[in-house]
């Protein structure tokens, strides 16, 4: 899954900023995206 690769570095390029509202913002969205994929396994 490509959307993990880029989620995974923009988060690091967030945390190396110290971008914490971009940061929270970007997790919050992620968590959305794995309920997502999570709720269309079952």
């Amino acid at each position: 899954m490509q959307f993990n690769e880029y989620f995974v570095g923009k988060l690091a390029v967030l945390a190396a900023t110290g971008d914490t509202k971009a940061l929270d913002e970007t997790y919050k969205s992620l968590l959305n995206l794995y309920r997502i994929g999570a709720s269309k396994d079952i």
